[in-house]
């Protein structure tokens, strides 16, 4: 009888044992035992492991972010002290409130703790490095690199077996999957026992065991990290590191990848022969010259190009031996790899190719079509110079797998291929960092800036701290992360806390507020709101301008005396002068030269185009729906790739009721007044004109169409040509707005009433001082305008007008008209402007109502004495009849002195028997009593009733003084002087 003296090691980590027993009568019974811990992951989770290691405390991470690095140092200081003081249970709230209530701000950082239940706190160093430092802001797509053979260990993974039920699952259903092969083929170890044997008892570095762990545990992490929302958008690998590769594309099945790293340990453990691996930093061409010089081309081959300066020979031990001593000879780097006397990606494999290619066939069935998508896998196997596989569901799997364990690695290619496809977050999926380097290397040589790194695991190093430092690097790089997968919480149930430290809120940068910039321009803007204009929009992009007006008939009161018929139509000086202050503003802003601000500007207007009409709803901005105009201002566009630094292109449109229209646009700039106006009053041309009052003008241009209220009423007389010939007028005019409109004498409306003036002054001269063929003309085009800005400076109580015309067609007419003041300095000058007829002339007034006034012969007969029938004689009779006149036309003409009155009535009968009066006028002609009798001459009609008016002068020697054109006819002659009224 044997006595047991010692104890064996459990065979796995699933501990069952079968105990049974055969009694002679019969009696048989069988028990299986199994540990409770293969039931209960807490108590699989015990502090002591059944190899006697006791296990450390669950770490924890915590996120943290804040709006600038000095907050996020300071918060960093306040949740460790608090952290202190907290039990475990309290840790996990602590961690749960902060990873779902906080606010993901810009700067992040993050702590690893842990606390027993006894209160011992555990915390990790997790200073961010330059490299890793960042704002969140960097965030790019995830490429996963796999790591292949050579990267094992012992204990590689042991704490996330312990801690992480993802990465616990996934390796005991792998187990499962190697358990379930054929017996010749199933492991008598599994993957579980492998991974938490110690470094005495691991056989972690066996072929047929490194092979299936070290893919088992990539395929681990890979779930991992899926589970925190971390997944690939491409997918590399190194040698047998492809198969993981495949996996995390999408490729290979769970049974497919780790089968095909099963088998792959299984062949070459068959492999008889020993051999060896050499790590250099040699190029691929320097290896392959060096081999061809020692004369080892049949015992060594080039077995992995990991970068531009690092290559891996594999080949015989007395190959590797011979380049070994060589290369330190050179002093260049040597070190021979621990693969368990095999040399992978050599002739050697081929022994064993065939056999590893027909253990995966019956996982590979061809008649298969898997539909998922998948991601992209830049293969480091390489079939031949000229192609490499695509990998797809096409390729042959089986035949594949034996290339990538016989030919070489090309790690090199297949990552510049990698890096030229975009940017990405390089993630390591392996036992350790073995990768790193040859990376770095491989960019650096490209010449382009380190992509982010960061590996899972480390050799030697706690595999469940490295996996949380991972998942803080990656939230510092600004991935999102599952926290409660991260650092194995519950999703809800976990008390929140409410007494963190608050918010260390930085005030190092002053206030803490953000006003948007057109808030800043809105509050800081450098002019006031114009009524025309209105005010320039905020938030531009520096390189245009643009105003917006919303109009308020309260604000421009005097629009109301600008109408066609009936409408109010805005004026076309309004536009000019919404032109001017917008350039104004514009050349206020700084860009005017020095030079520029001393002197006096004048604005300068090219191709001015009143495209429509604009017309004003006299209730506009009150009850009715507001009227918007917007004005637009740019550099004008020299060609393609440059603009003018002095012309400006305009456009005028208003907004109303959803429906925009543009009604004027042109070009502008500011010259100085020392080179503008070149032209000078003159008399050439003035003589001979017949002055004339213009209310009987305004009169008439109402019968057309014209409708000039009391603002818009400038002009006061004009003198014509009084051959009716010229088309020449000057008229007087007035600019400050009359007194009903005292409170709106601004700048803007000055600047209206000047160049209306012009154009009302151009309208008058068309017809060449014979009212009756005056009509009605409205601006279309302005090819040229100088105009100054008339401020308060300008002296304009004395302004006259100079204007001509030229009809250009049967409803087109071309004007040209100066404004000068009382000194003869031009403030307007308007050249070749072309206006249009208007045909939409008013209806006539109704025949009762002007029957005193029109000359309508024959249609109606109107009774008056002759004045030539009555005598003196007659007495009684002729005063009588006089005076029943002065009673008629009193109604309307207001005459103080009794006097003037029959004077007037006298005349009005003389006129109304001879309409061709011809009339001498004796006195200076500024008499206000003549004005008023050659006002009731035309009155409201458009038949002067008299032929011609001429002016003569008494010297002080009695002799009487005739002007140019008088005659020694004359049906009429008056004098207001003496009271005397001569018939001939």
């Amino acid at each position: 009888m044997k006595v047991v003296t010692e104890t064996l090691q459990w065979p796995r980590r699933l501990r069952r044992a079968g105990i049974n027993s055969f009694g002679y009568g019969g009696a048989n019974a069988h028990i299986i035992l199994e540990a409770p811990e293969s039931y209960d992951d807490d108590l699989f989770h015990s502090s002591t492991s059944q190899n006697g290691i006791t296990n450390p405390v669950q770490q924890l991470v915590i996120p943290m972010s804040a709006g600038s690095r000095k907050s996020l140092q300071q918060q960093k200081v306040h949740i460790s002290e608090h952290i202190r003081h907290s039990t475990a249970d309290r840790l996990r709230s602590l961690v749960f409130t902060i990873s779902k209530c906080r606010s993901n701000l810009a700067f992040k950082d993050f702590l690893i703790t842990g606390a027993d239940e006894n209160g011992n706190h555990t915390s990790i160093d997790t200073k961010v490095s330059e490299n890793d430092a960042s704002d969140g802001t960097s965030r790019l797509p995830f490429a996963f690199v796999f790591t292949g053979q050579g990267a094992q260990y012992p204990g590689m993974g042991k704490e996330l077996l312990q801690h992480n039920p993802t990465f616990r699952a996934i390796i005991k259903h792998l187990d499962a999957i190697l358990q379930a092969l054929p017996p010749e083929y199933a492991p008598t170890w599994t993957l579980e026992q492998s991974i938490l044997d110690p470094e005495g008892q691991s056989n972690i570095n066996e072929a047929a065991r490194s092979q299936p762990v070290c893919t088992a545990v990539q395929l681990a992490l890979v779930s991992v990290l899926r589970s925190w929302g971390v997944e690939a958008n491409a997918v590399i690998g190194h040698s047998s590191g492809e198969i993981g590769a495949a996996y995390a594309a999408g490729l290979l099945t769970e049974t497919q990848a780790i089968v095909s790293a099963y088998f792959r340990g299984y062949v070459v453990s068959q492999i008889r022969g020993r051999g060896a691996m050499l790590a250099t930093a040699l190029n691929d061409e320097d290896a392959n010259k060096l081999i061809q010089e020692e004369g080892l081309s049949t015992l060594v081959s080039v077995a992995c190009i990991n970068s531009p300066q690092s290559v891996t020979l594999s080949g015989s031990v007395e190959g590797i031996d011979t380049l070994i001593t060589r290369l330190q000879e050179k002093k260049i780097f040597a070190r021979k790899l621990h693969t368990g006397g095999l040399a992978y990606h050599s002739s050697m494999m081929k022994e064993v190719g065939n056999l590893y290619k027909d253990l995966l066939a019956p996982y590979f069935p061809r008649d298969i079509r898997r539909q998922t998508e998948i991601i992209s896998m830049f293969s480091s196997v390489r079939l031949s110079e000229e192609s490499r596989p695509d990998m797809n569901f096409e390729v042959d799997m089986p035949q594949y797998w034996r290339d990538n364990l016989e030919l070489p690695v090309q790690f090199d290619s297949a990552t510049k291929r990698l890096l030229a496809s975009g940017k990405y977050h390089l993630v390591e999926i392996g036992p350790h960092s073995t990768l790193k380097g040859p990376l770095k290397q491989i960019q650096s040589h490209l010449g382009k800036p380190l992509l982010p790194y960061s590996p899972t695991l480390i050799r030697n190093q706690d595999a469940d701290l490295s996996m949380k430092l991972l998942a803080g690097a990656l939230y510092v790089h600004g991935h999102k992360l599952n926290w409660c997968t991260v650092n194995g919480l519950p999703e809800r149930g976990i008390e929140l806390l409410s007494d963190l430290p608050p918010y260390p809120w930085d005030y190092s940068g002053g206030l803490l507020w953000h006003e948007t910039r057109p808030s800043v321009e809105l509050r800081e803007r450098k002019h006031k709101r114009h009524e025309l204009l209105g005010s320039q929009q905020v938030a531009g992009n520096a390189i245009d301008w643009a105003w917006r007006n919303i109009l308020h008939m309260d604000e421009v009161p005097w629009l109301m005396d600008h109408k066609v018929e009936s409408q109010v139509v805005f004026p076309a000086a309004g536009y000019l002068t919404m032109v001017l202050e917008a350039l104004s503003q514009i050349r206020e802003e700084g860009t005017v030269a020095e030079e520029e601000r001393s002197n006096r500007m004048v604005c300068e207007f090219s191709n001015v185009n009143i495209r429509s009409a604009l017309v004003v709803p006299e209730k506009v901005g009150l009850e009715s729906e507001s009227l918007e105009l917007h004005t637009t201002m740019t550099a004008k566009q020299l060609s393609t790739a440059s603009v003018s630094n002095t012309w400006y292109e305009f456009s005028i449109s208003s907004w109303r009721a959803g429906h925009a229209t543009v009604h004027c646009a042109g070009s502008v700039r500011l010259v100085p007044s020392t080179s503008a106006f070149s032209e000078t009053v003159t008399t050439e041309g003035l003589d001979n004109l017949e002055l004339q009052p213009m209310s009987r003008w305004y009169d008439k241009m109402r019968e057309e169409g014209l409708s000039f209220g009391t603002y818009f009423q400038s002009l006061a007389t004009a003198r014509t040509d009084g051959n009716r010939q010229r088309t020449l007028v000057v008229c007087d005019t007035k600019l400050d707005p009359v007194e009903r409109h005292d409170r709106y004498r601004t700048r803007c409306a000055r600047q209206v009433i000047a160049i209306d003036a012009c154009l009302q002054a151009s309208i008058v001269s068309d017809s060449a001082g014979n009212l009756g063929r005056q009509r009605a003309w409205l601006p279309m085009f302005i090819p040229f305008c100088q105009c100054s800005l008339l401020d308060a400076s300008r002296d304009t109580s004395s302004a006259i007008v100079h204007a001509q015309s030229t009809r250009a067609g049967v409803s087109t007419l071309n004007a040209d008209s100066t404004l000068y003041d009382g000194r003869g300095i031009p403030l307007v000058d308007l050249k070749n402007v072309r206006l249009s007829l208007y045909s939409g002339k008013v209806a006539a007034e109704p025949v009762e109502q002007m029957a005193d006034q029109q000359r309508q012969p024959c249609l109606r007969i109107q009774w008056k004495p002759d004045l030539y029938r009555l005598r003196a004689d007659l007495g009684d009779n002729l005063v009588a009849s006089i005076k029943k006149t002065a009673e008629d036309i009193s109604s309307d003409l207001s005459v103080g002195d009794e006097s003037l009155r029959l004077l007037r009535a006298v005349i009005d009968l003389a006129a109304h028997k001879s309409p061709q009066l011809r009339v001498l006028e004796l006195g200076d002609g500024t008499s206000s009593e003549i004005r008023n009798c050659i006002d009731r001459l035309s009155k409201d009609t458009g038949f002067a009733r008299y032929k011609s008016w001429h002016k003569a002068s008494v010297d002080e020697e009695g002799n009487l003084r005739l002007g140019n054109g008088t005659s020694g006819l004359y049906d009429l002659i008056i004098s207001a002087e003496v009271s005397l009224l001569c018939f001939p």
